[in-house]
């Protein structure tokens, strides 16, 4: 995951440790280099904060409202929040072929799954900070094939977060990019993981770019 130029890292071993690079240089070009993955840049057109009304906010039930305030098809998300019980899921082994599974079948596959794949069925990290960032997509069908496939069947958003430790967040609009920066640079962070729709926080705030086919 790299926000505003900082990486934080998780790696696919059985005893895994979050490592991190601080981009301590506003003005760095960093160069990166992945075998796979997706990204956006671009001021923010919408910054909002959010409150749970009634019982916590779901992620799923987040992203539908944020699309109640834009026209665009596809969205880049920053977005900052306190965990109120946190669904994520993250690789334990890499997947290279050397150690593909010896039944030939997909590593998501439910015979495989478990042994691939950190998947706790109880939310968890209550009340942690996150910090994550992704994209948000209205209606899969105008977007390229290739693209699509950056989003799982069945859902509309893919979300990568970091889990930072516990702490005061603040709720201003104007402070939301200090806040991000602060979270990032300050907190310690204990793993990053792909976050699920149920997962729940009690408030937050999120920075919104408008993106293009």
């Amino acid at each position: 995951m790299v926000i505003n130029g900082n990486f934080f890292f998780y790696p696919a071993v059985k005893r895994p440790v979050a490592d991190f690079m601080i981009n301590s240089d506003v003005d760095a070009k960093f160069t990166y280099k992945f075998l796979h993955g997706f990204g956006f840049n671009g001021p923010y057109q919408h910054i909002l904060t959010f409150n749970g009304k009634e019982g916590f906010v779901e992620l799923d039930a987040l992203v539908n409202a944020i699309f109640d305030i834009t026209n665009a098809n596809i969205l880049g998300i920053a977005l900052l929040a306190e965990s109120k019980g946190l669904l994520g899921m993250h690789l334990k082994k890499v997947p290279i072929i050397e150690q593909r599974p010896d039944n030939g079948k997909d590593i998501f596959d439910p015979s495989n799954f478990p042994e691939w794949i950190d998947f706790p069925t109880e939310p968890g990290d209550v009340n942690h900070i996150i910090a994550g960032t992704g994209i948000a997509v209205k209606d899969k069908s105008l977007m390229s094939p290739e693209k699509r496939m950056v989003i799982s069947e069945g859902s509309s958003f893919h979300i990568h977060a970091g889990i930072f430790e516990k702490g005061p967040l603040s709720k201003q609009l104007n402070d939301f990019e200090k806040e991000l920066k602060r979270i990032l640079t300050e907190l310690r962070i204990s793993k990053v993981q792909h976050i699920l729709g149920k997962s729940r926080f009690s408030s937050g705030m999120a920075g919104i770019i408008e993106l293009k086919e």
